[in-house]
């Protein structure tokens, strides 16, 4: 009977009704089950025969010797605080031993497992440590959920899911291995794993799903580009975050990874990506690096706006278009270069760019659009290719330290293009005739240089006026006149080179150009207007050429630096105060057809010493060289017949004074000659001006 009883207890172990359990069950979570320990089905009560011998229950510690031995398969060995008991059914085996001592523990099966089960281990916090089978394919839901004292996990090559929640909530958990076989990782499978820091995902991997690593604050990961599907959120919180999107993808919309705008670092784009939709990686304040396939075409509106960390980006060569506003905003953004391929820098498409240095745009560009590269701080290389055409309003504002050119083929400058740039020169396109008030000077803050095309005929009133900052003007051929303060108080201007054509200098035209030192008037030149060159005062030498028939009064007022004068044969006056107050002048031939010359028109030339005033003249004007305090000889010809009051007032060093007229001319008033002085007049009319009004008060003596 014994041995009868021995065969069918081993009989009823084989056929999967006998399960062993783990001891100490009860340390481990509430599974459902109660007690898990299973107990052998006892013989049928063969109803009350007395007589009946009861069969005795086997003693498993004394083993039948014909009972047959299982072989152990997998082991899982883990560290911990105490005793891990598993729930049955957990596993797709069963447990033969659960050894545990000195904070190590063994768990034996009778076979190797696949999986590990839906919460295997779920809120075991004193697990710190696991070493997963070799065997294992599938991490299931929740298999560790809430094992808040984890510190470290390997996930074997053969494991390819880990399912949804599998580690969710390790909070010590720092570092994680992943097989190479996993393709698929579950929602929120490493979600608040504070401490993780060191993972890599596999290059099989293809679905990361929702909140995957959400609130792992640590964490910086690279995706690989065998990753098809991110779910939502599956990176949030993260460190650091780079993503390398796969082939197959022709183009990258808003928001795929702008979602991860708080920890997105990195993109690698690959050679299927054709387009950057609008917004793509809008927001994306921590992105630094972007590294383009040669597929690209085209950047979208706002494809990288507010990337506040983007240092340097190399756009490929087949990218045509780059949208409006697309790096706006990239303040880190030091250098651009545009290909060959762009033929339209879009609105604001590098605004705010704060340390943009440098940029180059590709040679078929044609338009830059308003705002481009407005408040691009440090922008200091850049030149405009020749196509241009249109530059748009505040294209380049606030961009002090460009040193820019302006090429003849841009037709069209928006209002403040270039408001607050460091230097900018322009070229002055052909088919412009006339440059009319405000269509420059409204640049006056940075305009260094023009060079006006030969299709320009005027240079229209105060068309340059107070460019503070122009310091070269090239006139092309065709320019005939320059207009009323056309480049009045060009405090800078040093240089200007007049064409063979012009005709006309209108009134104060370079009046303030402090810096002008050399000015070649050609011998077109007809006329010059009211004060065109007065307070010039670095001009040093100036020839009036011979076709110059009138020089406005004040002129050359206040030429202080004004040391030689030549003037033309066709002037017939001098007008009023046209060279007075040039302090430098030492010397002045009159030419011969002059008539008049107007009062005050030499005052104050403090170095001339000597003057000749030819016999065509006929009239002095009031005070023409008083203030001229080193005047010592003075011839006046013969033709003078009116001078006006105070000619030569304050001429304090004027000690010989002739005048060749037989009559005596005309004085309004007195000499203004203060000490006594002998005046030489023809001897046969020397009695006539000792009679004449105020020449009486003087001596005379006998012209030699």
């Amino acid at each position: 009977m014994r041995k009868i009883f021995a065969l069918f207890a081993v009989l009823f172990f084989l056929s999967g009704c006998f399960r062993p359990v783990l001891e100490g069950g009860v340390d481990g979570p509430d599974t459902g089950n109660g007690d898990n320990t299973e107990q052998p089905e006892q013989p049928d009560d063969p109803g009350n025969d007395q007589d009946t011998e009861k069969p005795e229950e086997p003693k498993p510690e004394d083993p039948d010797p014909e009972e047959p031995v299982i072989d152990p398969g997998s082991r899982i060995t883990y560290t911990s605080k105490s005793k891990i008991a598993v729930a049955t059914g957990v596993f797709d085996a069963f447990v033969v031993s659960n050894d545990f001592s000195d904070g190590k523990g063994v768990i034996v099966f009778d076979k190797e497992i696949t999986m590990i089960g839906v919460d295997a281990f779920k809120g075991y916090s004193d697990l710190t440590g696991i070493v997963i089978p070799e065997g294992v394919t599938v991490i299931r839901d929740r298999a560790f959920d809430g094992c808040t004292g984890l510190k470290s996990v390997a996930i074997p090559d053969g494991v390819v899911t880990i399912r949804d929640e599998a580690f969710r909530g390790c909070s010590s958990l720092s570092d994680v291995s992943l097989g190479s076989g996993v393709t698929l990782i579950g929602d929120n499978a490493f979600a608040a794993c504070r401490a993780l820091n060191t993972l890599t995902i596999p290059s099989n991997v293809a679905a990361i799903g929702a909140s995957a690593f959400s609130g792992c604050g640590r964490l910086s990961v690279v995706v690989p580009k065998t990753v098809t599907t991110m779910g939502d959120g599956a990176f949030d919180g993260c460190a650091a975050l780079v993503v390398n999107v796969p082939d197959g993808v022709v183009s990258i919309e808003k928001g795929t990874y702008s979602q991860y705008a708080s920890c997105l670092t990195g993109v690698v784009i690959s050679n299927s990506v054709t387009s950057l939709d609008d917004g793509a990686f809008e927001g994306c304040a921590r992105l630094a690096s972007v590294s383009f396939g040669d597929g690209l075409t085209s950047i979208g509106a706002s494809a990288f706006a507010g990337c506040a960390q983007l240092a340097g980006i190399a756009i490929p060569d087949g990218v045509v278009s780059v949208g409006a506003a697309a790096f706006k905003d990239c303040v880190a953004l030091t250098g651009i270069s545009l290909p060959g391929g762009v033929v339209s820098v879009d609105n604001a498409a590098f605004s705010g760019c704060l340390s943009l240095r440098e940029v180059t745009l590709g040679d078929n560009v044609g338009h830059i659009g308003d705002n481009a590269f407005a408040g691009c701080a440090r922008l200091a290389i850049m030149d405009i290719p020749v196509g241009v055409s249109h530059i748009g309003a505040s294209a380049f504002s606030g961009c002090g330290n460009l040193v820019l050119v302006v090429p003849k083929s841009v037709t069209t400058i928006g209002d403040g293009a270039f408001d607050g740039c460091g230097s900018l020169i322009i070229w002055v396109p052909d088919g412009v005739v006339a440059i009319n008030k405000g269509l420059y000077s409204q640049y006056a803050s940075c305009l260094t240089g023009v060079i006006v095309s030969d299709s320009v005929e005027e240079i229209g009133d105060e068309a340059f006026a107070d460019c503070a900052r122009l310091a070269r003007v090239s006139l092309g051929g065709g320019v005939k006149s320059i207009g009323r303060k056309a480049f009045y108080h060009c405090r800078g201007l040093s240089s200007v080179d007049i064409s063979d054509h012009l005709t006309s200098i209108g009134e104060s035209a370079f009046s303030g150009c402090v810096a002008l030192a050399d000015i070649v008037l050609p011998q077109s030149t007809t006329t010059i207007g009211e004060s065109a060159f007065s307070s010039c005062g670095n001009l040093v030498h100036i020839s009036i050429p011979d076709n110059v028939v009138s020089i406005g009064e004040s002129a050359f007022m206040n030429c202080n630096g004004l040391k030689t004068l030549s003037l033309g044969k066709g002037l017939a006056s001098i007008e009023t105060m046209t060279f007075s107050g040039c302090v430098s002048l030492a010397d002045i031939a009159i030419p011969d057809g002059v008539v008049t010359i107007g009062e005050s028109a030499f005052s104050a030339c403090v170095s001339l010493d000597d003057i000749t005033i030819p016999d065509g003249v006929t009239t002095l004007g009031a005070s023409s060289f008083a203030g001229c305090s080193g005047l010592e000889s003075v011839s006046l010809g013969s033709g003078v017949a009116s001078m006006g009051a105070s000619v030569f007032l304050n001429c304090n060093k004027l000690t010989r004074l002739s005048c060749r007229s037989v009559a005596p001319p005309h004085l309004a008033g007195t000499l203004g000659i203060a000490d006594p002085i002998v005046i030489s007049v023809p001897s046969e009319s020397i009695d006539e001006y000792m009679a004449a009004d105020f020449w009486k008060d003087y001596t005379f003596g006998e012209l030699l």
